[in-house]
């Protein structure tokens, strides 16, 4: 279950198994065997991945639907977006998101 769900988030994200193994801290071989459901991660690697590919653990772990939480399809759409950018601009977006929230 977590390989088949991060593998396809990974692909989602135009990530390559070496790309997320330097994200994360792991190798390359290490992400193909949590993918092929070989090795289960251990809960520090768990959270890694969640935050690299902008899930929940418990989406992760089969327990969530992400699509579940959105209000609509144009926010879900955004959301989408917003996980295929760069951690500097999901961090741009965050802090204008903060803005709009104080003024």
């Amino acid at each position: 279950m977590i390989g088949t769900r991060m593998r396809a988030k990974r692909l989602e994200m135009k990530l390559s198994q070496k790309a997320l193994a330097e994200i994360i801290g792991i190798s390359p071989p290490a992400i193909n065997r949590l993918e092929k459901n070989i090795k289960a991660p251990s809960v520090d690697t768990l959270t890694k991945l969640a935050k690299a590919l902008g899930v929940s653990t418990d989406f992760l772990l089969g327990s969530g639907e992400e699509d579940a939480i959105f209000v609509d399809d144009e926010i879900k759409d955004a959301f989408q977006e917003f996980k295929q950018l760069s951690p500097d601009n999901r961090q741009q977006i965050l802090q204008n998101i903060h803005f709009l929230k104080t003024r």
